[in-house]
């Protein structure tokens, strides 16, 4: 079975579940691979379910039906659609290698 992951430049990259179990730490001096902690696991797989299509989907719709007000960059419920479909891969890609970085709440 296989699991998409990401790399530095938000590109998918493919592994098995093999290479699930460990991380890729290896390096020039041989060390082998280190087992992937629970808590790492379930941080993962937290990060998976929040960014699951269904999830932002959902999440998308509570905010058009709410009228949310548009934030500080001022991006507004009707503009964002067309926003999420240019955007969506980048900005899910970079909240996957832990590069996003949202802008500060307006108050």
């Amino acid at each position: 079975m296989d699991k998409t992951n990401y790399d530095n430049n938000c590109r998918k990259q493919q592994t098995s579940l093999e290479e699930d179990n460990s991380e890729s730490e290896s390096n020039l001096s041989g060390h082998s691979r280190k087992e992937i902690k629970p808590k790492e696991k379930a941080k993962y797989e937290l990060l998976e379910r929040i960014l699951d299509k269904d999830n932002m989907n959902l999440a998308y719709k509570r905010v058009k039906a709410n009228k949310g007000a548009a934030g500080i960059d001022g991006i507004t419920t009707e503009e964002l659609l067309d926003h999420l479909k240019e955007n969506k891969e980048k900005i899910l890609g970079q909240i996957r290698v832990r590069k996003y970085k949202p802008k500060p709440v307006k108050r």
